[in-house]
């Protein structure tokens, strides 16, 4: 749903589909997919968008954050959010703790659901755990990534998978029989810790004490299944990912203040409230019933057992924060932990606050995320995308408040990039454009231009960007490509072996057609504008991928 600038492509697109690929081919069963975005399509699809191209094959189609969807009569049906004839007299779910069921004018479900109310209904999904998917997606993921110069990738579970043990499983296995393309580390939820540790990490640390292996990936926050002259090095376990908000576009990222509500002042509310004296506060703030601040998916108490129970197991903590709210929110959680001990020395075991986007008092979460060892892990590219609607949705003061890479490392914060893919695309180009320019995407102009491209009708747009986005934020490229490479590695606890070109460290390389620190082949990004990158046709590509000194991609000249 990418290139849908409108309800008439959005139900065109979903027709095509369905045509090709489910009529025509014989399947049965439920339709996945996704890709929409409000700032594209003009508004939020409905569940009568997909009904109009069928209400009785269940149909789910994620926003691109994957942070809301929405669903067909068929698929609301079966995930008992509409009555339906096997119901009988037996309640519907209508509400879920850090989730939102939005409805129509008529009061019923409308068809889009949002952060923990999608957790909720996807017990009603069909299973897509089986050996068969998970190849297929394996072989997919790798070639999108290799083509793209990527040797190693941080993986926080999947949106696919539920059944993330069987997930671990089944790439423990890949690696076993030398089938993993590139070096991947995996974060694991909460609820899968008890089996990373006995399942996966007891026979380590078993070989471990025996000395039967005494390479140096044996620590339960980052250890391998197998030893590396035994094949491993492939696959790195021990990090462990929480979620404590949902995201900016979605508006379920925890604000202090309501969406809408265009902020003067510094916006925190007192992060050291307790959760009912905070939700008084907010409530009476102007137009927070129609606007709303968002969703804490995770409650302050509940992430703070959590962080604790981490800790104590001697595992790696990431933990999801978009919204300036869920950010002082998780970075208090990690320095009393950090501060505490929690089992560990403080900073061993280096956090993360994954997107860290929003900051309500920047004095304050800069200074206790550098003196903790906190790392701000980021992903420039949401940046490219939030210029449609962050200015509406927060104001200018909040707006200069977010994305704050310069300022984390004139502070001291370690910054690591990625690119949060599928959420985003892996584009390493597209990301050091954002780290480097602040120049957003006009989102419906960029869909209009790709689609054209793919074939669709293209959508005649006046505007390709919009303005710079705080330009004393920006980095210089050679800093944006530090963060992508050398802090993404020490953020995964593997800068030993990747993330610079030395003696000794895997042979895990990415060969460019250019110098990507070389400008003079850069043009004006906007006519009469002082920002400059390389025109579309101009730009530099990945000529080879190699890992482990094999060459994994090679570009057809």
């Amino acid at each position: 749903m990418d290139f849908a600038t409108s309800k008439g492509a959005f139900i065109r697109t979903l027709q095509t589909y369905m045509d090709a690929h489910y009529y025509r081919t014989g399947r049965t069963g439920w339709v996945v997919g996704g890709g929409w975005s409000e700032a594209v399509l003009g508004e939020a699809p409905t569940k009568e968008w997909l009904d109009a191209v069928d209400r009785t094959v269940p149909i789910v189609l994620f926003r691109k954050d994957v942070h809301s969807c929405v669903l067909n009569t068929a698929a609301l049906t079966a995930c008992h959010l509409l009555r339906g004839t096997a119901d009988g007299e037996a309640a519907l779910l209508t509400e879920v703790d850090g989730g939102r069921i939005e409805r129509g004018a008529d009061g019923l479900p409308n068809g889009v659901v949002r952060d923990n109310a999608i957790n909720a209904i996807r017990v009603y999904w069909p299973p897509a755990d089986q050996p068969a998917q998970q190849q297929l997606a394996m072989e997919a993921a790798s070639d999108y990534y290799l083509r793209r110069g990527f040797t190693t990738v941080f993986t926080m579970m999947s949106t696919r998978f539920l059944d993330n043990a069987a997930e671990l499983r089944f790439l423990r296995d890949a690696e076993a029989r030398g089938a993993l393309r590139l070096r991947l580390r995996y974060g694991v939820p909460l609820d899968t810790v008890d089996a990373l540790q006995q399942e996966f990490y007891a026979p380590v640390a078993a070989a471990a004490a025996q000395r039967q292996r005494t390479d140096r990936w044996t620590a339960p926050h980052c250890f391998t299944c197998r030893p590396p002259q035994e094949g491993g090095g492939f696959l790195f376990l021990g990090a462990v990912k929480l979620f404590s908000d949902g995201a900016l576009g979605s508006r379920t990222a925890a604000m202090n203040r309501p969406y809408g509500y265009d902020v003067l002042t510094d916006g925190d509310l007192n992060s050291d409230l307790d959760d009912a004296a905070l939700a008084a506060v907010l409530a009476a703030l102007p137009d927070h019933a129609q606007c709303g601040c968002g969703l804490l998916v995770t409650q302050r108490a509940e992430l703070r057992l959590a962080v604790g129970a981490v800790r104590q197991r001697g595992l790696q903590i990431v933990v999801h924060a978009i919204g300036d709210r869920a950010v002082a929110m998780v970075n208090k959680a990690l320095c009393e932990a950090a501060a505490d001990g929690g089992g560990t020395a403080a900073g061993l075991l280096r956090p993360r606050v994954e997107h860290c986007q929003h900051i309500g008092v920047v004095e304050k979460e800069v200074s206790r995320m550098a003196a903790h060892g906190v790392i701000a892990s980021m992903q420039p590219c949401h940046l490219l995308f939030d210029g449609d609607y962050v200015e509406a949705l927060l104001g200018h003061a909040r707006q200069q408040r977010s994305y704050l890479w310069r300022t984390f490392l004139d502070r001291g914060v370690r910054v690591d990039f990625g690119s949060d893919w599928p959420v985003a695309p892996a584009d390493l180009l597209d990301g050091l454009r954002a780290a480097v320019l602040r120049v957003p995407d006009v989102m419906a102009a960029l869909a209009a231009e790709q689609g054209a491209g793919a074939g669709a009708a293209p959508a005649p747009h006046t505007r390709r960007y919009h303005d710079v986005w705080n330009a004393r934020e920006r980095l210089d490229v050679d800093t944006a490509l530090r963060a992508f490479t050398y802090e993404g590695a020490h953020g995964a606890f593997l800068e030993d072996v990747v993330g610079t070109v030395e003696a000794g460290k895997y042979a895990d390389l990415c060969v460019w057609s250019a110098d990507l620190q070389d400008t003079s082949a850069m043009a004006p990004l906007v006519p009469g504008r002082d920002e400059r990158w390389w025109p579309k046709a101009a730009q530099p590509h990945v000529v080879w991928t190699i890992v482990g000194g094999i060459v994994e991609y090679e570009h057809d000249a």
